[in-house]
């Protein structure tokens, strides 16, 4: 066998540990779900605490997904993937061990919610680097099919750990997933930074994504903390990125 036909059987091997990441970044908040019931009771906690800690994953996973990006243009994607991934395990062992609602949040659930933002971005960057033609689509649509396979599966896989031990476990088979995951990323291959230098713009990420998650977190939290609060962050949202835009062009330069 030709070394050029070895290397092209074990072509798609660093494609698992992007699956792997695809699966658990899609299927976390099928955990909390699942587990509802649960940490009402273990931790005292009320609907509006769940509901607010659901939605702080998937808040800080959109908020920062362009930073996430822009720091896998700066760093490499294979760096960030890696930093995602660790952030992803420290953080679900972070809510296994909660020990009240705040922490479960506001430690854990933030975290795990930075984690997926520096891993989404990285998938899809390192696939155009490391596959091309009929590569490229075949990796892409095992990424699409691993979103499919996290929403069928990862509420039964949840309601089994919960049923049968307890949320504690769930969440840390969770950071066990995501060590895998990290510890898999040395299969994956690296992808060459971008000839043209990006420079983070840090004032106009801070305006960026502190507007738009006070304002979401303000939305959500309408029932408990009244209309007034959200006027409140409406008009600090307005004010901050009108008093930044005047003065500059964008809130990413090159």
């Amino acid at each position: 066998m030709s070394t050029s036909s070895a290397l092209s059987k074990y072509k798609f091997l660093g494609l698992f540990p992007l699956v792997m990441a695809q699966i658990g970044t899609s299927g976390d908040n099928s955990v909390l779900t699942v587990a509802t019931a649960s940490l009402l009771a273990s931790l005292n906690a009320t609907m509006s605490d769940i509901q607010l800690a659901n939605i702080i994953y998937s808040l800080c996973a959109g908020c920062l997904m362009i930073v996430g990006g822009m720091v896998g243009l700066i760093v490499g994607w294979k760096k960030t993937f890696r930093i995602g991934a660790a952030m992803c395990a420290v953080g679900e062992l972070v809510v296994a061990f909660s020990g009240n609602i705040f922490m479960f949040t506001w430690g854990g659930r933030l975290l795990v919610g930075i984690g997926a933002s520096f891993l989404i971005p990285s998938v899809l960057g390192l696939i155009p680097g490391l596959y091309q033609g009929n590569d490229r689509a075949f990796a892409f649509g095992a990424i699409g099919a691993a979103t499919g396979i996290a929403s069928c599966l990862g509420p039964i896989a949840a309601g089994f750990l919960i049923d049968t031990f307890d949320w504690r476990i769930a969440f840390s088979c969770m950071a066990v997933y995501f060590t895998i995951v990290f510890v898999g990323s040395l299969l994956v291959g690296d992808v060459p930074l971008p000839e043209q230098k990006v420079r983070f713009d840090l004032k106009g990420t801070v305006v960026a994504v502190t507007g738009l998650f006070l304002l979401i977190i303000g939305i959500s939290k309408i029932p408990v903390w009244g209309l007034s609060f959200v006027r409140y962050v409406t008009g600090f949202v307005y004010r901050a990125a009108g008093a930044y835009h005047s003065g500059a062009p964008g809130p990413y330069r090159t």
